[in-house]
């Protein structure tokens, strides 16, 4: 009958981290301090690999083919998130380091090799091999020498910083933010035959393939948001004003009102009408007011734009110096590497009586996508204090792979047709997106 040789390897990792950290404090005068650190470390690692051989020996299917075949799939899904949030000062900092094909290394090293793109952390390659050594095939029909191998990242990063001081005065705002992150591939495939004495009949076909897949598909955003506000109690006063213009609210319970009177929807309403807005009673007769007033009902009200003395305070108007400082820096590197070799070498002897094909595919594809957002707003009416946003982006991406299929060194017989292909497809696409306001 027929004879197989398989070997077939999965290595999936699916991990997912989120830390949130939040301060609120300070006074509306502003003293005390309001500060949140969020620090987060991810490194995720996969090595994995398959082998199918045959070595130093002799096998015979005298009614079928053979088969040697080995498939490996290395696989990392990983989405990290970090958000942190003070009335004063947050600093935020993520580290994320994903490989696939890389012996297991230390955050130092990891580090290193993200920041400056050196090689502390040695390849090892996620690889398909299929082999057949040092021995004598002897197959009635198709003899088949197969590597497949799929070795890919899908990477999610994210950390945002974002300080909101806010108070009559003395509010100061500092926020920082630091995404250092890589994600490595190193995958391969191999059919190879050496050294080997080869006979097919039948018409039976000698098939040779190695098919390398590589993929990084990574996603990084970093932001350092910091808005101060000391408005000098003018958010108050408007609050304050914003309750001349209408006589009563929907709180007004057990309230009566006739036509023409104004009611203002609290937040908290929930019988009908836009919370916040300003309705005029239009109906005949007089009305109490209570918790289910529905005052989207068009036949007894209707909204205005009741006009307040607060419409006359400017909008968004420190009047005390506000400093506002966010800085942000990412580093982000992607290395992706594959490779697939198909090939007959080292005196290997072929009689086939079919066709020869030698195929080595490669593919290797990286989708990057890096965003850098940092913003400021503060300084004051009067031109005092300080609006400050310092936004520092670095980036590198680096794809390659190579196809090698080839019949050397060896005696070959065949009645019918040999093709010996290789081809290689490297892709790339990246965005790097920076944006500084202040």
């Amino acid at each position: 009958g027929s004879v197989t040789v398989t070997a077939s390897q999965e290595s999936t990792i699916r991990a997912e981290l989120d830390a949130q950290v939040e301060s609120s404090g300070g006074s509306n005068l502003g003293a005390g301090a309001s500060l949140a650190v969020n620090g987060a470390i991810a490194m995720n690692l996969v090595l994995g690999s398959a082998s199918a051989e045959i070595r130093a020996g002799t096998v015979t299917a005298t009614a079928g083919g053979i088969t040697v075949e080995a498939a490996n799939s290395a696989v990392i899904e990983a989405v990290n998130r970090s958000v942190t949030l003070a009335g004063e000062t947050p600093v935020g900092v993520s580290l994320a380091f994903n490989t696939v094909g890389y012996r297991p290394g230390n955050l130092l090293f990891s580090g290193v090799d993200a920041l400056i793109g050196t090689a502390l952390q040695r390849a090892d390659a996620a690889q398909a091999t299929a082999r057949v050594l040092d021995s004598v095939l002897a197959a009635a029909g198709a003899v088949v020498v197969g590597a497949t191998n799929t070795a890919s990242i899908d990477a999610e990063l994210s950390t945002d910083a974002t300080s909101a001081a806010s108070a009559l005065l003395g509010a100061n705002g500092l926020a920082a933010s630091a995404l250092l992150a890589s994600n490595r591939v190193a995958g391969g495939a191999l059919a190879e035959i050496d050294g080997t004495a080869v006979t097919t009949s039948a018409s039976g076909d000698l098939t040779l393939h190695a098919d390398d897949n590589a993929l990084i598909t990574a996603s990084s955003l970093m932001q350092a948001i910091a808005s101060t506000s000391n408005d000098g109690g003018m958010s108050l006063l408007g609050s304050l004003l914003d309750q001349v213009g209408y006589g009563w609210s929907s709180r007004s319970v057990g309230q009566s009102v006739t036509s023409g009177d104004l009611v203002r929807v609290a937040d908290t309403h929930a019988a009908g009408g836009v919370p916040g807005g300003v309705y005029e009673y239009r109906g005949p007769m007089a009305v109490t007011l209570s918790a289910d007033t529905d005052y989207s009902d068009t036949g007894l009200w209707r909204r205005v734009n009741a006009d307040t003395l607060n419409d006359v305070l400017p909008a968004g108007l420190n009047l005390t110096p506000s400093n506002a400082v966010a800085v942000g820096g990412l580093v982000v590197r992607n290395d992706l590497l594959g490779g697939a070799i198909a090939r007959v070498v080292n005196a290997s002897t072929l009689d086939i009586s079919g066709g020869l094909s030698v195929e080595a595919t490669s593919r290797s594809q990286l989708d990057a996508r890096s965003e850098g957002i940092v913003s400021s707003s503060g300084g004051s009416a009067f031109g005092l204090g300080t609006s400050l946003a310092v936004n520092a982006m670095i980036v590198t991406n680096a794809a390659r792979g190579a196809a090698r299929a080839e019949v050397t060194g060896g005696t070959l017989g065949t009645g019918a047709d040999g093709t010996v292909t290789a081809t290689s497809d490297v892709r790339m696409n990246a965005l790097l997106n920076s944006v500084t306001t202040a």
